[in-house]
């Protein structure tokens, strides 16, 4: 069925809930109740987009690229505990898949120690955001903004820690670099 196959251009299917009208009106379920237990249409159409990418085989990076923009949309609705897992399945394809992208494992890694230490799993977190810094810290020029979200990521994990100390540390180079970064104003 043509309804299943790859699109040409794979990128376009991710907004294709603004062409319905008023779909861009409900909000997602984790700041609405919808009547009858519905679900975000937003997050609904990503995953029954993962759905049917997940017909070329779970190692497919269209898999890996709906699902993370599928996780980091539950995490800026604030739906921690459903990016989580979303994450931690797509991180191991990621690897194998995007050697050539240490980028691009990073952000993956980065959005899942955020996943986890939102769930308050922060020793599983920790060496995960750690990583990702690390990475970026190598790929990235000095001062790039994803090397601050790596270290506010990094500093709010040390806070549910309890090491206010080290966090404070951390979270002081994250905000030189977003003044750096970022325009005034």
């Amino acid at each position: 069925s043509s309804d299943l196959q790859m699109p040409k251009n794979f990128r376009r299917v991710i907004p294709l809930w603004l062409q319905f009208p008023g779909l861009n009106a409900v909000r997602c379920r984790a700041s609405s109740t919808l009547p009858s237990g519905m679900k975000c249409r937003y997050c609904f159409h990503f995953q029954i987009t993962l759905r049917r990418h997940r017909l070329l085989g779970n190692q497919h990076l269209g898999v890996v690229d709906i699902a993370f923009d599928l996780a980091t949309t539950l995490q800026a609705s604030g739906d921690h505990v459903a990016a989580e897992p979303r994450l931690s399945e797509i991180l191991p394809i990621a690897r194998q898949q995007l050697r050539d992208q240490p980028a691009a494992i990073a952000s993956i890694k980065s959005s899942l120690a955020l996943a986890l230490a939102e769930n308050g799993d922060y020793a599983t977190a920790e060496p995960l955001c750690r990583q990702a810094l690390a990475v970026r810290r190598q790929v990235l020029p000095a001062g790039d903004p994803a090397i601050a979200e790596s270290l506010l990521t990094l500093g709010l994990i040390l806070i549910g820690k309890g090491n206010a100390k080290d966090a404070e540390v951390v979270l002081r180079e994250c905000v030189e670099i977003r003044q750096r970064a970022l325009p005034k104003g």
